[in-house]
């Protein structure tokens, strides 16, 4: 990985992993990283730059979703709210996006059941937390069809 670090987070789209923030020796980080395992051969560099977050952060909740990688919470170094982010890696542009929590909630668990993430845990506040929160990311539209 080009960029040594710690805290950052991880996942997986359209075959690639992300490897976004976290914090090293230097501060917070907003820098993305793309791994493609297949130019891991030994003749290719299997690492590229992506487009970095809006903001530094680290122990944040990282997780693709339909090839979108979703970013909740995490340490910024400030207090307060800060947005949550979707970034867009067909077009690589970076989303801000609401979540129905208005603490700073790190080092949390998230995954995707269903259609909705789930953050779990984690520390909100400052202080640990067992709290679940459910946020939908999947919508379902219905189109219809007119055939004539």
């Amino acid at each position: 990985m080009p960029t040594p670090r710690a805290y950052a987070g991880a996942a997986v789209s359209a075959g690639e992993i992300f490897v976004i923030g976290g914090i090293n020796k230097d501060g917070l980080l907003s820098v993305n990283e793309g791994y493609l395992p297949e130019l891991d051969n030994g003749l290719d560099n299997p690492w590229e730059k992506a487009v970095s977050m809006p903001d530094e952060r680290s122990a944040m909740g990282v997780i693709s979703v339909v090839d979108n990688i979703y970013v909740i919470g995490g340490k910024t170094g400030e207090g307060g709210r800060f947005p949550s982010f979707i970034y867009i890696t067909a077009d690589e542009t970076w989303q801000n996006f609401e979540v129905p929590s208005d603490n700073q909630w790190s080092h949390l668990g998230l995954e995707l059941v269903g259609k909705r993430l789930f953050v779990l845990g984690g520390e909100n506040s400052g202080e640990l937390t067992d709290q679940t929160m459910a946020y939908q990311a999947i919508y379902s539209v219905s189109i219809p069809v007119i055939i004539k």
